[in-house]
């Protein structure tokens, strides 16, 4: 909590990050609790709870569109990815990621060596590393395939053990701020590169919501074995041909989902799946939570 501004004792310097997260929080909570009241047949706490959460999310929004009025990027990015407040693709929500990365930028934006802009924050004398590693993953969420680029460039930042500081400053290539191997930044490491290979959105397992094209060229194979997410354990492969790329799932699910979305970054020009013709759209596919085999013939 020191990067909000709380000391290990618990008390807090400015406390507006503080009491910030502490109501994005707050408003997942509310959330998933009338979720859970909704589950057990609760209906009238269920009705009380959403309503709630309703004014709570609207207030939420108001303040992210209110440009320049957050004291740290990474509590507002927070609002999209761990606390999923806000979804790109849900109408109106869709438009304050965009409101969202303004307010970012607004604190400043730096090019790196190779001429890239990278998130400035000046009380930090350097780039904010937690703040990018949320933005790639606002970018993950938003389907764009830019996403691995963006990690490829603050994994040139790294340390040998594959470690950042806080910040680190845009001169020196050293740390700027905070901890040398800062563990929020590491977490959110470990988070995008889970983020790119599975997810979880809403009821619906999401598979390669980044993937970069060249890791669909030809000979190429991937491999996740019983990765673990809220549905329960998930392993697939892909490999890809030259015309085609192939899918094996399987899924050890106590909570199926009620879909599995495959994304891939080239235009599909057919689909079987479990050996049948399916539907597709042109860089998406939705499964049922029991396919076992998917075949994209690429354009």
């Amino acid at each position: 909590m020191r990067r909000f501004g709380v000391s290990n004792n618990g008390k807090s310097g400015s406390g507006r990050g503080v009491l910030r997260l502490r109501r994005l929080w707050n408003a997942a909570a509310l959330r998933d609790a009338s979720l859970l009241a909704q589950r057990y047949g609760k209906k009238e706490t269920a009705d009380g709870l959403r309503q709630a959460y309703a004014e709570v999310h609207a207030s939420i929004a108001k303040d992210i569109l209110r440009a320049g009025q957050a004291p740290d990027p990474v509590t507002d990015l927070m609002a999209i990815d761990p606390l999923g407040l806000i979804a790109p693709d849900a109408g109106a929500d869709a438009g304050l990621i965009d409101g969202l990365l303004k307010n970012v930028a607004g604190l400043g934006m730096g090019l790196d060596a190779q001429g890239q802009a990278l998130c400035y924050n000046p009380r930090m004398s350097g780039y904010d590393l937690a703040a990018e590693f949320l933005i790639i993953q606002c970018l993950i969420m938003m389907q764009d395939h830019q996403a691995y680029a963006s990690l490829d460039r603050i994994l040139t930042m790294a340390l040998s053990t594959y470690a950042w500081p806080c910040a680190v400053h845009p001169r020196t290539g050293g740390g700027s701020f905070g901890e040398g191997h800062d563990p929020l930044v590491t977490a959110l490491f470990l988070r995008v590169i889970r983020s790119i290979l599975i997810r979880e959105e809403n009821d619906a397992l999401v598979l390669g919501a980044a993937f970069p094209t060249h890791w669909y060229e030809p000979g190429t194979v991937i491999t996740v074995d019983n990765a673990p997410s809220s549905f329960g354990t998930i392993s697939y492969r892909i490999e890809a041909g030259e015309q085609r790329v192939e899918l094996q799932l399987e899924g050890d699910y106590r909570f199926p989902p009620q879909s599995v979305r495959w994304n891939v970054p080239f235009a599909i020009k057919s689909a079987l799946v479990n050996d049948r013709k399916a539907l597709h759209r042109e860089h998406t596919i939705l499964l049922l939570p029991q396919t076992r085999k998917v075949v994209l013939s690429r354009e």
